[in-house]
């Protein structure tokens, strides 16, 4: 397919030339390669995209077999979120990761970082597509997960996940969460 693309291009390259002249068909050309380049960047998404994940401020609770789950997230501006995930041992607050959720340019990150992992580097999820009510931000080359969503449902319940291949098998971990405050 690649093969036949760049035959058809070159085609189009010289009849470009025959009629426009070198110069022309040179710019054509480079418009081409920004334009291809810019799509495989990514979707773009608009500011209203962004504020759509405005639900996600306050404290979520959730429960697992491993304990009791919070997340909680602040708006710092226009374009970022912030947030943490968290449990509580003992009295104790014991952070699992962090996470900046911002609108850069056209594209939208989810960028996460948990201590000890990554050499403290942020492992960023872009998002792919807006599905609905899920947002699903993907990193195809991460180890795992893949792919991270939250579907914003209705009322004081939010409903995340995140999934992805180890081993050449599927894995997916669910998170049910009900909201226990709106702090801005």
């Amino acid at each position: 397919m690649t093969y036949i693309y760049i035959i058809y291009k070159r085609k189009i390259m010289i009849i470009m030339k025959n009629i426009f002249g070198v110069n022309a068909a040179l710019k054509v050309t480079i418009m081409l390669l920004v334009s291809r380049l810019g799509y495989a960047q990514g979707t773009s998404f608009s500011q209203g995209n962004f504020r759509g994940l405005d639900k996600l401020v306050g404290t979520w609770r959730t429960e697992k077999k491993s304990g009791v789950l919070y997340e909680r997230w602040q708006k710092k501006s226009d374009d970022q979120f912030d947030g943490k995930s968290f449990k509580i041992v003992n009295a104790d607050t014991i952070i699992l990761e962090k996470v900046r959720l911002a609108k850069e340019g056209a594209r939208i990150v989810y960028a996460v970082r948990v201590d000890g992992e990554n050499d403290g580097k942020e492992t960023l999820f872009y998002l792919k597509e807006i599905k609905g009510d899920d947002y699903i931000f993907e990193d195809k080359e991460h180890d795992f997960p893949q792919r991270v969503v939250y579907n914003m449902q209705p009322g004081n319940a939010l409903h995340a996940y995140i999934e992805g291949e180890i081993a050449g098998k599927s894995k997916r971990s669910a998170y049910h969460y009900v909201r226990l405050t709106t702090k801005k």
